[in-house]
């Protein structure tokens, strides 16, 4: 899909009348600030907004999917799952794009993150690192009783992450586990 760059779309009006295509449309315009103003109002929208825009994360063109995963970020704990989900995807672009929207989810995405560092998917397992360590002090708790887990993978992983965090309250545990 090409960036849709013809004429500028008059995201309120799209919001008003709830034309959820439309703003996923607006989605990959060349404007940066239309771009935001249409995963602002798919936010707005909420819930029904979520079905199309993960629909678009499975897509071809990797613009439209890092666009998806930002508008997903917005709705919140609705989107946690199709975005870790979305840690498999070839485009690193992409990736990181769900990751930080993940990190922007907040509280909601901390455990379902953490639960990630277990993926056999070594592209999931550091997707979910990347967005705990963008997300910082609401996922140090979470990480430290990760480091107690039985799946090596996740004590790895929650190891790593701490370690990026570089928050004091984690040097204890990490020398227990050490």
């Amino acid at each position: 899909m090409e960036m849709f760059t013809l004429i500028k779309p008059n995201v309120d009006k799209l919001y008003q009348k709830q034309n959820v295509s439309g703003l996923i449309k607006a989605l990959t315009h060349k404007d940066a600030v239309v771009r935001d103003n249409a995963a602002r109002a798919l936010a707005k929208i909420g819930a029904s907004a979520a079905p199309p825009l993960i629909e678009k994360l499975k897509g071809v063109d990797p613009a439209l999917r890092e666009a998806a995963a930002y508008a997903l970020g917005r709705l919140g704990a609705p989107a946690v799952e199709p975005l870790i989900n979305v840690m498999k995807d070839k485009s690193t672009e992409v990736r990181k794009a769900a990751a930080k929207a993940l990190s922007s989810i907040g509280e909601s995405a901390v455990e379902p993150l953490v639960k990630a560092l277990s993926n056999r998917e070594f592209s999931v397992r550091g997707g979910a690192a990347l967005a705990r360590v963008t997300m910082g002090f609401p996922a140090v708790d979470p990480l430290i009783r990760a480091l107690s887990d039985v799946d090596w993978r996740t004590r790895s992983n929650a190891a790593e992450a701490l370690g990026k965090l570089d928050d004091p309250r984690a040097v204890p545990p990490l020398i227990t586990t050490l």
